[in-house]
């Protein structure tokens, strides 16, 4: 069987042949060409479809995952971090800024933190002023729209999407 790239190629040269009057093949011969040809591109676009649906399948089976691992992940930093706390809160209890087990030796290290804050109550000297400057797509497609599909940085280009 023949590859799409190939079908397409003769599918495209059976339509020239057919358009050109100095060629001279029977109509016949030119309609059974043109069928099974047509029957092979139907096979390998049948083909095609359900590999692509595949995939797609396929895609939407790995980021379910993806997404049932990244909650995972997050419950085992947090259990992580619950278990940390705690042996942070009875070192301090007991005093000790070090503490050695046969397996293990925990290292206590003083750190300052900020507390819970609103952001509305921290004072103006504190704050900054910060500028985003984002694209609007949607006034780039009017302006391409009205200047004939190019602005010269930016232009239409062709697409088709199969559904």
């Amino acid at each position: 069987m023949a590859n799409l790239y190939e079908l397409t190629s003769d599918m495209l040269q059976l339509q020239e042949m057919m358009d050109d009057p100095d060629v001279e093949v029977s109509d016949e011969c030119l309609k059974d060409t043109f069928e099974s040809i047509e029957g092979e591109l139907d096979d390998k676009i049948d083909n095609y479809c359900r590999l692509i649906r595949n995939f797609e399948k396929q895609a939407a089976l790995i980021k379910e995952e993806k997404t049932r691992l990244t909650a995972r992940q997050a419950s085992a930093e947090a259990s992580a971090q619950r278990l940390k706390s705690a042996l942070t809160r009875c070192l301090m209890q007991l005093g000790k800024e070090k503490y050695k087990t046969a397996f293990f030796s925990l290292y206590g290290f003083k750190t300052n933190k900020m507390s819970k804050y609103s952001k509305a109550d921290v004072p103006d000297e504190y704050k900054f002023e910060k500028t985003i400057y984002e694209v609007d797509e949607s006034r780039i497609k009017t302006a391409l729209a009205e200047n004939g599909g190019n602005l010269g940085w930016v232009k239409f280009i062709e697409s088709c999407t199969i559904r």
